[in-house]
């Protein structure tokens, strides 16, 4: 595919392998129905391609600078922050009853010399560099 692009040129090349990639431990529990991880690893890669058109379908229009611009939804009340997103999220965590995971992270207040500790997205800690193997997580069940 990298050579339909001109002026790309990898440096390194890797195989992708579909199953040791999203048919590995991180995508099967140890107690599983089935061992075949080609299963798993085709129906990942479904939720992935579905989840990718979703969020395709989300971009509304490109704005002055050529950006596009996601939808926006007015139902505040199952869209907090205004993405139509948050109801399809809803939906994955209503469905699976997935619990989420937030990570206590101490955030220093350097005005006062102290720091205090706050729930936050575990993507977000990590991104932050807030999060170590001895961080608390706390489970919150739907």
């Amino acid at each position: 595919m990298v050579k339909k692009f001109h002026g790309i040129k990898p440096s390194i090349h890797h195989e992708y392998n579909l199953v040791d990639d999203l048919g590995s431990p991180r995508f099967l529990g140890t107690n599983r129905q089935s061992s075949d991880a080609s299963q798993r690893a085709n129906l990942i890669f479904d939720f992935l391609h579905m989840t990718a058109n979703l969020t395709l379908s989300q971009l509304s229009h490109k704005d002055d600078q050529k950006y596009w611009v996601t939808e926006k939804s007015a139902d505040l009340g199952n869209n907090h922050f205004g993405s139509p997103l948050e109801s399809i999220h809803h939906l994955f965590c209503n469905s699976s009853a997935t619990p989420t995971a937030v990570a206590m992270v101490q955030i220093p207040n350097n005005q006062q010399k102290t720091s205090s500790i706050y729930p936050l997205g575990l993507i977000r800690a990590k991104n932050s560099g807030l999060f170590n193997q001895n961080t608390p997580v706390v489970k919150i069940d739907h």
